[in-house]
């Protein structure tokens, strides 16, 4: 596989039967207080203090590993590395910097294909090799002169639970592990790199009322 390579799909993949959803809304909601219907390019927000809270975001922080891709890692024999991404988050990404709502990548490992990644959905900010990631969060958040209010993260795993202490809503994909599921206030019903990061952004959206976007481009 040559150096860099990137691969996208648009699989529709659910979270695998066999793992437990211990608390599918998180800390903030209850089965049936928010109804999610992804099949119909629908994502539905009662109007309450979740809804209020997501008109305010305009900075969304995405983990890679298990977000933004199925937490699989690929090498080949000469040790090049290699990531899948869904092309459903692509375009929810696009449609967020469209609406003038910043993204950035926030890795604890270094990856070339992140990257190119990046550069080809418009993301500027790429922070990678941070393991604890509430510290670069933070000094993100003080150059663009963000209120905690105002920044959404999205992550798996005990990693990405600083970032969920710095934010103002963290939201976490079917896949992540019980403890930060419990600890997030939204968790998706689809699983990281199959459409979990689309799912988010078309709540984000929603919320502000931007749905009707026009989004006429590739993802």
């Amino acid at each position: 596989m040559p150096a860099g390579f990137v691969t996208e799909r648009n699989d529709r993949r659910r979270i695998p039967s066999r793992i437990k959803r211990p608390q599918q809304y998180g800390r903030s909601g209850s089965p049936g207080r928010i109804t999610n219907n992804y099949h119909s390019g629908m994502t539905t927000l009662p109007t309450d203090d979740f809804s209020e809270r997501l008109k305010r975001i305009k900075l969304f922080v995405l983990d890679v590993d298990g977000t933004l891709t199925d937490g699989g890692i690929f090498i080949d024999s000469e040790g090049q590395e290699f990531k899948r991404f869904d092309a459903h988050d692509g375009h929810g990404i696009k449609l967020l910097i469209q609406s003038k709502i910043d993204v950035a990548f926030l890795s604890g490992r270094t990856c070339k294909p992140v990257e190119i990644r990046a550069r080809d959905l418009g993301v500027k900010i790429v922070l990678q090799g941070h393991f604890e990631k509430s510290e670069p969060l933070l000094k993100l958040m003080k150059e663009q002169r963000l209120e905690k209010e105002e920044v959404a993260i999205m992550g798996d795993d005990t990693s990405d639970l600083g970032m969920a202490r710095v934010a103002g809503f963290s939201f976490a994909p079917a896949n992540a592990i019980d403890s930060v599921r419990f600890h997030v206030d939204r968790v998706t019903n689809r699983a990281g790199g199959y459409g979990a990061v689309r799912e988010a952004c078309d709540l984000i959206l929603r919320a502000k009322g931007l749905m009707g976007v026009d989004d006429d481009f590739a993802s």
